[in-house]
């Protein structure tokens, strides 16, 4: 499944999630669900449209996010959401590293000591072998989407009390975090060979955010204004069986 929505997603629930809880006069804890609870019904909406209208994901993918992009723009007037105080304290050390093990340990364990990992494994080596083998494809769909919802609720709550606003984005600005976390994906599953994949998935990731943050300015001052040399850098990153 390609899914670019995640940093859509992210977008629109920290903004939607934000305002509610400003308006509630809740603390962390109680932007933390309510963000959960935002990301899982707009990743549910990407759940129904691709799996029973049976577009492919990444048309489904891309037409959500521009969907919730657009929401974004218009939702509070376009004003996006500014949070401050000891509501965005999960943007801190230490506790955005509580959050961070916790999400681990809660993938960990789904992946690797329950049947829905199982399955999910299963599906993932060929959809058809799984269903005849009696994997439910739509019960397995359902729940990754409803776990992508919950870790989303906690990558929104990490990533809008850290900057503390949610601003509306356009002209599918937010696709760059769902394809960093496609090839984490992929980094991670070639990882998997040395290393257990959640924390193959953490170090692709990490490495998708490094060459973003910090190899990107080293590459451009190197060459100039030849952008061809960042282009080369970017599709061999891009293609981790040439890379890795």
């Amino acid at each position: 499944v390609w899914d670019f929505t995640p940093g859509s997603v992210i977008c629109l629930s920290g903004i939607i999630g934000g305002n509610i809880a400003l308006k509630l006069g809740t603390n962390c804890i109680g932007l933390m669900f309510i963000l959960i609870a935002c990301t899982i019904v707009l990743s549910m909406v990407m759940f129904v449209l691709f799996n029973f209208l049976r577009i492919p994901s990444m048309v489904t993918g891309l037409g959500v996010l521009m969907m919730y992009e657009t929401l974004s723009a218009l939702l509070f007037n376009g004003g996006g959401v500014a949070i401050r105080g000891d509501i965005s304290i999960l943007g801190r050390s230490p506790y955005i590293f509580i959050v961070f093990i916790v999400g681990g340990l809660i993938i960990w364990t789904l992946n690797n000591k329950t049947k829905f990992g199982y399955n999910v494994r299963a599906l993932g080596y060929g959809t058809a072998i799984a269903q005849n083998i009696g994997v439910n494809l739509t019960k397995t769909r359902f729940f990754s989407f409803l776990l992508e919802g919950v870790m989303l609720g906690l990558a929104s709550t990490v990533s809008l009390s850290m900057t503390g606003n949610a601003a509306a984005t356009l002209n599918m600005a937010t696709t760059s975090m769902g394809f960093d976390a496609i090839m984490g994906v992929f980094i991670g599953q070639y990882l998997a060979k040395y290393c257990d994949i959640t924390i193959g998935i953490a170090l692709g990731a990490f490495t998708m955010k490094m060459l973003g943050s910090g190899l990107w300015p080293v590459v451009h001052a190197a060459a100039g204004r030849n952008r061809s040399v960042p282009a080369a850098v970017h599709r061999h990153f891009a293609e981790p069986e040439r890379c890795l």
